[in-house]
């Protein structure tokens, strides 16, 4: 890094989307959640979101009256690319990579329904979709958390898995922007 160029520390808290064009670290940690990130390489620009749950139902006033619009996968993926897009950036030119989506009190409840986590997972992927992007990489599912480093102005993201007995995962794996 340049000198003079000071990379900014920030803490994603959960139903929060951050949106930089500098040197920025962001980190959060996901149970169940999902985190999108989405670069633009040629703007070096970076957004990253923690969405708790799948599906906002207020949807039809989702910009206008909510109170948390980032809390919601359906919602907060939009917004994402259109700021991205507010910025400069092409369809073709973002890249987008998922994380999170735990089931973190198993695969399903008792009455059969899919984990919140699984849900998460769903919504985020059908998200991307419909906004016109593909996933370039994921990791989510499990039984377990994850602690994610995103660099917004590289796309680099660095992953821990949180809470496994295995010791080769607590060390931070990373998930370049190159792949």
């Amino acid at each position: 890094m340049a000198a003079g160029c000071e990379l900014e520390d920030i803490y994603l808290r959960p139903g929060d989307m951050v949106i930089r064009d500098g040197p920025a670290k962001i980190t959060t940690v996901l149970g169940s959640c999902i985190a999108v990130t989405l670069f633009a390489s040629r703007l070096r620009v970076g957004a990253i979101c923690h969405a708790l749950l799948p599906v906002c139902n207020e949807r039809s006033v989702c910009r206008e009256w909510c109170q948390t619009p980032y809390k919601y996968v359906n919602c907060v993926v939009p917004e994402m690319v259109r700021r991205l897009l507010s910025c400069g950036a092409t369809l073709r030119e973002i890249e987008a990579k998922l994380f999170g989506g735990a089931d973190m009190f198993g695969p399903k409840h008792r009455n059969g329904f899919l984990s919140v986590g699984r849900q998460n997972i769903r919504a985020a992927v059908h998200a991307v979709s419909a906004c016109g992007l593909r996933i370039k990489l994921q990791d989510v599912g499990g039984a377990n958390g994850r602690k994610i480093y995103f660099y917004a102005h590289t796309g680099d993201v660095w992953m821990k898995r949180l809470g496994s007995g295995d010791p080769q995962r607590k060390s931070p794996v990373r998930f370049g922007a190159a792949g």
